[in-house]
């Protein structure tokens, strides 16, 4: 992943862990167990709060050795975060290190994009988090399809409140995009609707899947 010679100052790790992460770190002897220039962000959506706050710390020089890791996990990032960690990613304060590990690379806007090293994970280590199987849900009709949302639309968070759970939601979309050809340009273009306005605070995740169910050919189980 990296190059121990020359590492990059910003890397996204599409499909990746953190597990992944953590042995390549150990390879450029950086231990991040205690380490005060470590910072770690686990999030569903990175906003412009969370990249002003990267921008601010990443502004602060090494206290333990010669480097700084900032690794965000996410599955979605809004505009303008990403157009804040672009100023950031430009002019980095020296000895940063930026991680970003997402399902998918696509939700990268050209410009960050072009200003950092993306690397797809082919390990085949990570696993599904989707609630419902792509398989099966290709061959269901659209009511079975309604149906099986419902783990994703009624899902209770620690405090017992019913949200749609938004981070499994993406990942059933990221499975469904797996399984399709690419010349199913309807279908994948429903998909990435649905993922792009999936974490707007004003979306319906209800209406985004019943739009993604209607949108895909019923296909036989194989």
């Amino acid at each position: 992943m990296f190059e121990i010679s020359k590492i990059h100052h910003a890397y996204f790790i599409e499909g990746g862990n953190f597990e992944d992460v953590a042995d390549e770190l150990h390879k450029i002897k950086f231990d991040w167990h205690g380490n005060p220039d470590f910072w770690r962000l686990e999030t569903e959506n990175l906003t412009i709060d969370d990249a002003r706050a990267i921008k601010d710390l990443q502004s602060q020089r090494p206290i333990a050795g010669e480097r700084r890791v900032f690794v965000i996990e996410t599955f979605a990032m809004t505009t303008e975060a990403q157009n804040a960690l672009l100023k950031v990613f430009e002019d980095p304060t020296a000895g940063a290190l930026f991680i970003i590990i997402a399902p998918r690379a696509n939700i990268l806007l050209p410009t960050l994009r072009s200003r950092m090293v993306v690397v797809s994970d082919k390990s085949g280590k990570k696993e599904s988090l989707s609630p419902i199987d792509a398989k099966k849900f290709f061959a269901s009709p659209t009511a079975k399809r309604i149906e099986m949302f419902k783990p994703i639309l009624e899902y209770k968070d620690h405090e017992g409140n019913k949200k749609a759970d938004k981070k499994s939601a993406a990942a059933f979309l990221y499975a469904l995009r797996e399984e399709l050809g690419v010349s199913e340009y309807a279908a994948l273009e429903a998909i990435d609707e649905a993922l792009f306005y999936l974490f707007d605070r004003s979306s319906s995740v209800k209406l985004l899947l019943e739009n993604v169910a209607l949108s895909i050919p019923e296909k036989p189980l194989k």
